[in-house]
């Protein structure tokens, strides 16, 4: 009959409308999860970039603490010598008055 053949096709347009959305709920499930997966590894790039610049910058503050110690180690040195080469010439002087005093001492 015409009522069963109505519903039939109804039953048949309801079913493949269904299908259509369901599909296009797919696609749009499809496309959010490839958009998350973007955005997650953007994010990931972004802190992998921001650990480098992290260590770079480590890097570059140790390299420059280095550079500060080696400069004061040598200025160090460098004072010490200073310092010896003073004591030394100090010992010569005290040497040399205490030659002259006991010249003048024989003398007397």
């Amino acid at each position: 009959t015409d009522v069963e053949q109505q519903m039939i096709q109804t039953r048949e347009e309801t079913a493949a409308q269904i299908k259509s959305a369901q599909e296009q709920a797919d696609k749009r499930a499809d496309a959010a999860e490839a958009e998350a997966r973007e955005r997650v590894a953007q994010t990931e790039s972004a802190t992998a970039l921001t650990v480098q610049e992290a260590q770079d910058l480590a890097r570059n503050q140790i390299d420059e603490a280095t550079a500060q110690i080696k400069i004061a180690e040598e200025r160090a040195e460098k004072r010490a010598a200073e310092a010896e080469a003073d004591a030394r010439e100090l010992v010569t002087q005290t040497e040399a008055a205490s030659a002259l005093t006991v010249q003048e001492a024989q003398d007397l």
